[in-house]
């Protein structure tokens, strides 16, 4: 049964107090909050462990019809939303759930377990250009997702309202860490029988239209917005593809790249 809240104090919405400062990279928090009803619908409808819901007014029957009756599901009017939240409140749907504990390429590395087609967002640090990835990736069937330390947070309001809500769709892996950094973790990979290609724009790299199949398992790298993937990184792949342009046009938006490859490689 959805509970009416009347005081932004009430300690059963605490998950969801002060958003506007929650909003940040913080890969070790214990939970995350998902905003929008397409996003918090798809949450309800994964594997995470929900906490709660918080709603608006008026939408409490339907999120109540999304979850066990053990979920709880909250509801005030607007302005007292606005008053929990801190910024101006206006989806609707709130939801908190656990956050999952990330491992490395590890889970890759086992031979029964290999996905075929997975994408590395190395040092992408914009939420949007992250979310917009994981949406694209999840569209070309690309369901693990592997971040280096320098990645915005995929668990970030706007990464996940970015992504739809397919983040959840997604195992989310690091690639990179204290024991092993990124280009350690290639070579792991590329042992382990992945073909690993990273996207370029280095003239000995190759049109991505050239680029020939096989049957290994795929991983495509893409970099940073600023710098693109490092040369070590780069060089570390099996292949080095580029998107061909115009005369004077180096390169595109990281997401739009990121989306040309992965349609190009999942395609050929």
């Amino acid at each position: 049964m959805p509970t009416p809240i009347d005081d932004p104090d009430d300690p059963r919405i605490a998950d969801f107090v002060n958003l506007r400062t929650d909003d940040v990279k913080d890969p070790m928090a214990a939970k995350f909050v998902a905003e929008g009803r397409l996003c918090c619908r798809r949450l309800a409808e994964s594997e995470y462990a929900l906490r709660s819901i918080l709603v608006q007014n008026g939408r409490q029957d339907e999120a109540a019809s999304w979850v066990d009756p053990d979920v709880p599901v909250y509801h005030a009017d607007k302005r007292l939303l606005e008053s929990i939240t801190g910024f101006p409140f206006h989806r609707g749907f709130l939801a908190s759930a656990d956050r999952p504990k990330r491992t490395g390429i590890e889970p890759l590395l086992q031979n029964h377990s290999r996905p075929s087609r997975t994408i590395a967002a190395i040092g992408v640090s914009q939420r949007e250009n992250l979310g917009s990835i994981i949406r694209t990736a999840t569209a070309f069937g690309f369901d693990h997702l592997l971040l280096d330390p320098a990645a915005a947070d995929p668990y970030s309001r706007r990464a996940v309202r970015t992504s739809m809500g397919t983040l959840f769709r997604q195992r989310v892996h690091s690639i990179g860490n204290e024991s092993s950094d990124v280009v350690a973790d290639i070579h792991r990979l590329n042992r382990a029988g992945y073909r690993t290609v990273a996207t370029s724009i280095e003239p000995s790299s190759i049109d991505v239209d050239q680029w020939i199949p096989d049957d290994r398992p795929l991983v495509v790298l893409v970099g940073s917005e600023a710098d693109g993937l490092p040369i070590d990184v780069q060089q570390s792949a099996t292949d080095r593809v580029r998107i061909v342009m115009a005369d004077g046009i180096d390169s595109l938006n990281v997401s739009v790249a990121a989306a040309i490859c992965m349609h190009r490689l999942r395609v050929r």
